[in-house]
């Protein structure tokens, strides 16, 4: 077994490719692309530095001056335009694009995301190891650097859900030489940590050699000291300026997340300096495809860095690459430069991150017809789309709950744009006509729904903060470990939108006056859409314009939603067996006592 960097994917130049590679920086032998009228951003030291780039395979071999003219089977004109290296996801999940990995590759690599690191740990908390190959097998068909951190926490809290799987250090032995696997992804059970866990410990040791990221939102003190000295490199949950510069100054590197839900980019910008670029880096965890076609990607943190917080443009793309590859280690990639793989965005606007064309490995992006061939690519990479959605359909008196009047009752208060949750105490002060109680403030039910085999009795709660006056939404997303997650303004709301995803293995829904209005099936471990990005965009597009109906006024409903059953985020969740206060790690009643 081997756990050195020196062996995963990019890192060395093969050695045939390699010798062609020295004949041209020899000028022996022409090259494959040249990139010429281009300036080339220095993220090392600053300023600019004139073309053309000269490629070899997948190779840069050189830049400037002493390159004009050097022969080349291709030869580019940039118009002028700047060359920056390719954008890297410092710490992501996929699966929160509802896209398979061809078809995320086919909307972000236009984007400029020529490198990601993904922790699959959604498929992997539904259909284990089955969902794990399957990355990997998409890892080695993409064309975008697709690298694979080994989930440390499946499931995410032990004995407090129920999940599809177990990830055990043993079965981790088996594909710690992967050359797509750079190390362990964020080791949610941070008291575990701290507290010695020799089973988590065990996990963090294997990858002593690699990468272990962290996850510890309000993590400080004696407490981060103990879970930073077990071997923890880095952290994206971090939420306020503080947080981040204590995690900075302990030797933490510091992931600035801007998720779909947990937008964090504006609080945490004014840290990043000259000193700090060394340690930060760019993530989005979970982002959608509404988000990627309407705002971006990493591409847009720059933009949004430069524009909004003044950053100098150096130093942003410097974050959205250099640093990253660095921090994992990746020594041919987030730099123009020799020997470097030419993952290269060209654009016309510095400041406004205008793309005009995408090199990956010297291939340009748009001819290589990622999206006509990402239904093939998909079908030979075999995706587990076996039905994993395994209950029995829902009726109303499966939520049955008896409400008095006068009596307070708990209730998970949504907080906007965050994935964190408050808690408010509701008090019942009467029923209408047809037997649903009111409340002294809005709210809706909400419902966990083991969707594993088991037919659990539904998990049963308030919900307040989202709007909904009317209808249901229901989503078989429901981090981390994915049962079925609904809320509804009643009882028959929740059944027929929880039916509509189960009728489907899985999917979201949302529907009014007992009609189904937008329902997007994910039928690979029900988390994931087979169709394309443009589909699955028109159908969120559908979906949200379907949940404003209902009331909800949530900028992504459907993400919010799936949140609220994640238990190690604090700090009231509603997990398939009950209300669960994370603060104090135990299970709490649904009635105020």
């Amino acid at each position: 077994m081997t756990t050195t960097r020196q062996a995963k994917h990019t890192q060395a130049i093969p050695r045939n490719e390699l010798l062609d590679v020295l004949a041209v920086a020899r000028n022996e032998q022409a090259a494959d692309l040249r990139i010429d009228n281009v300036k080339i951003m220095n993220l090392v030291s600053g300023g600019y530095m004139d073309g053309p780039i000269v490629i070899k395979h997948d190779t840069i071999v050189g830049f400037g001056p002493e390159y004009a003219n050097h022969p080349a089977t291709k030869v580019v004109d940039a118009q002028g335009h700047t060359a920056v290296p390719g954008f890297i996801d410092a710490h992501m999940h996929i699966e929160s694009s509802i896209m398979a990995p061809q078809v995320f590759e086919s909307l972000t690599l236009p984007l400029g995301l020529t490198t990601i690191v993904c922790d699959p740990h959604e498929v992997i908390n539904v259909i284990g190891t089955t969902g794990l190959e399957w990355f990997l097998r998409s890892s080695a068909q993409a064309y975008q650097n697709q690298f694979i951190q080994m989930s440390s926490c499946v499931p995410a809290l032990p004995n407090c859900e129920i999940n599809g799987a177990e990830f055990t250090v043993d079965q981790m032995k088996d594909y710690i030489d992967s050359p797509y696997v750079l190390g362990l992804a964020e080791m949610m059970n941070f008291p575990g940590v701290i507290n010695g866990d020799p089973l988590v410990l065990d996990k963090i040791a294997l990858f002593a050699g690699l990468a272990v990221d962290g996850h510890a939102p309000t993590v400080s003190g004696r407490p981060l000291d103990a879970y930073i000295a077990a071997g923890i490199g880095n952290d994206h949950e971090c939420t306020t300026k503080e947080e981040a510069l204590e995690k900075l100054a302990k030797g933490v590197t510091v992931f600035m997340r801007e998720a779909s839900v947990a937008r964090n980019l504006d609080a945490l910008a004014p840290i990043l300096n000259e000193y700090s670029s060394a340690a930060i880096c760019l993530c989005t965890d979970d982002i959608t495809p509404y988000d990627m076609v309407h705002t971006g990607h990493i591409d847009a943190m720059v933009r949004r860095l430069i524009q909004k917080h003044g950053v100098k443009p150096h130093l942003a793309y410097r974050v959205s690459s250099y640093t990253t590859a660095q921090h994992y280690g990746l020594k041919r990639l987030g730099l123009i430069a020799p020997g470097r793989k030419a993952d290269i965005v060209l654009v016309s606007d510095v400041e406004n991150v205008t793309i005009s064309k995408v090199f990956v490995g010297g291939k340009d992006v748009s001819e290589l017809n990622l999206v006509e061939n990402a239904p093939a690519r998909l079908a030979a990479s075999n995706p587990p789309t076996f039905k994993s959605v395994i209950r029995e359909p829902l009726r109303e008196e499966d939520f049955a709950y008896e409400f008095e009047v006068g009596k307070k009752y708990r209730a998970v208060e949504v907080i906007h744009d965050e994935i964190i949750t408050g808690e408010e105490h509701l008090t019942c002060t009467g029923f209408t006509a047809d037997g649903n109680p009111i409340f002294d403030k809005p709210a809706a039910f909400l419902t966990t729904v083991e969707r594993y085999g088991h037919q659990v009795k539904p998990a049963f709660a308030l919900v307040t903060a989202t709007g909904l006056t009317r209808g249901g939404l229901a989503s078989s997303v429901g981090h981390d470990s994915h049962n079925l997650t609904a809320m509804g303004a009643t009882r028959k709301d929740l059944v027929d939108a929880l039916n509509a995803i189960i009728a489907t293995n899985g999917g979201f829904s949302a529907v009014l006056d007992g009609e189904v209005k937008a329902h997007l099936a994910l039928p690979i471990a029900g988390v994931l859409s087979t169709e394309s990005a443009a589909f699955v965009h028109q159908t969120i597009e559908q979906l949200k314009a379907a949940s404003r109906e209902c009331g909800v006024f949530l900028h992504d409903p459907f993400m919010q939603l799936s949140f609220l059953p994640l238990p190690v985020i604090p700090k009231l969740k509603l997990t398939c067996n009950g209300l669960f206060d994370v603060t104090q790690f135990k299970f709490v009643p649904l009635e105020v006592e």
